[in-house]
């Protein structure tokens, strides 16, 4: 699971005799349940088909080598990359796209089809794509309910 601390920690003695201290964090907890150690990334062909084996949609990260402009579909959701220079990194969690380098945000070059970011529903989805790309890496990120 994800979870997040929400509120300051505070730390208070018990008792004004004691040493030890009372920790009262206060988590925001994912109702997901991931797969744990993560699952090495898929290295996708043209036309392929990716098998999402959880009970939830899965939120991936997808690498994309390549130049140009670059049209990928994902389980039919599409997404347009424009003026790509080595590739991107649309991170679906984050909700962010970045140079290949991911950590430079390049938000501007992605055109996302109602700006919802790429999912893998469970089950299959098919992966295809145009333009001048050498290479597609996805990190699943298989998630339960």
């Amino acid at each position: 699971y994800h979870a997040r601390v929400v509120k300051e920690m505070s730390c208070k003695p018990k008792s004004s005799r004691m040493t030890a201290l009372a920790l009262q964090p206060k988590f925001d907890c994912d109702p997901y349940r991931y797969v744990y150690p993560e699952p090495t990334a898929i290295i996708a062909s043209n036309g392929s088909t990716i098998a999402n084996p959880g009970t939830a949609p899965s939120e991936p990260r997808i690498t994309v080598t390549g130049s140009g402009d670059i049209t990928l579909t994902i389980a039919g959701q599409l997404v347009e990359l424009h003026g790509v220079s080595g590739g991107c990194v649309i991170d679906s969690r984050m909700r962010d796209v970045y140079e290949s380098d991911g950590l430079t945000l390049c938000n501007g070059k992605a055109v996302i089809d109602g700006d919802a970011f790429p999912t893998l529903p469970p089950g299959n989805s098919a992966i295809t794509w145009t333009g001048s790309v050498t290479a597609v890496q996805i990190l699943p990120r298989w998630r339960y309910l």
